[in-house]
């Protein structure tokens, strides 16, 4: 079968193409279905904080809109956990809405790791920042969560909620491929900040879900910055006025890292499927 003037070889050089090309979407698909995070993962965080889906639930604003000549809608929000085993950070999940399901698919998102920060008989909040990580649209995954619910958006600033509401939650995966990523150390806390880099023509705003009580450790925490991932000058807590006691708030998301089976599982099929191209040609 070394007809190289005949169709055998190239029949067969086809037949490793297909091969090639069928690992390769089967590889694709299994990254798009490893990169979702459903109830029963693993995770590296002492609870994981799972949105709250009730009417209880609430869409803290976690938007920059640049708005031409006019200040921005900058708000960014930050939330606390306590790391459960140590390791990199390199998935990161959280749940969010869009004001009035306005989506806006080409959003950019903005996530930073931050030390905990515990000043003396004051409430806690993100301390040195240790990475901020953009992600374009082509840089994420997301997919719908829950259809039909009915919650409300909270302006942290005003401490209320805004008229208009939602019905849909997304979920938002995140893989970091960072080569020095930040470790994590267990026992100790860190926090996570989001915001979304909103485009000021798709009318959207998109609000990061609170997670369900009782809440965990201190509260969730908001900014205002002048540039969409820039630290705030000062952190304040995210409440809810409602009446004489306010509401105050967790997020929800997941720290996690990929299981090293995985890893080794992807690795040895692309190893494996190329090893064998490469002898079947050589001949």
């Amino acid at each position: 079968m070394k007809r190289v003037n005949g169709d055998f070889k190239f029949r067969g050089t086809m037949r490793i193409w297909n091969l090639l090309c069928a690992s390769a979407i089967g590889a694709g698909l299994a990254a798009a279905a490893w990169a979702d995070w459903n109830p029963g993962d693993p995770y590296k965080m002492e609870r994981p904080m799972l949105p709250d889906e009730t009417q209880s639930g609430r869409d803290v604003l976690a938007s920059y809109v640049a708005i031409p000549q006019d200040d921005p809608i900058s708000y960014i929000i930050a939330d606390d956990w306590r790391c459960s085993e140590t390791g990199p950070i390199t998935d990161i999940h959280i749940w969010g809405s869009w004001l009035n399901d306005r989506t806006d698919p080409q959003a950019v998102f903005y996530l930073s790791i931050y030390t905990d920060s515990r000043p003396p008989s004051d409430y806690s909040r993100p301390g040195d920042l240790l990475k901020t990580y953009v992600f374009l649209p082509e840089e994420y995954t997301s997919r719908e969560w829950t259809v039909g619910v009915q919650e409300g958006f909270l302006d942290p600033d005003l401490h209320e909620l805004i008229p208009e509401g939602d019905s849909m939650i997304f979920q938002y995966n995140f893989f970091i491929s960072d080569p020095n990523p930040v470790i994590q150390q267990q026992g100790n806390i860190y926090w996570l900040a989001v915001q979304a880099d909103v485009h000021p023509d798709t009318d959207a705003l998109f609000g990061w879900k609170t997670a369900f009580k009782p809440l965990y450790e201190d509260v969730a925490v908001f900014g205002g910055n002048l540039e969409p991932g820039m630290p705030p000058p000062e952190w304040f807590r995210v409440y809810e006025d409602q009446g004489n006691q306010p509401m105050y708030y967790d997020m929800a998301f997941i720290i996690t890292t990929p299981e090293p089976q995985t890893y080794g599982l992807i690795a040895g099929l692309g190893l494996g499927v190329f090893g064998l191209a490469r002898r079947f040609l050589r001949k």
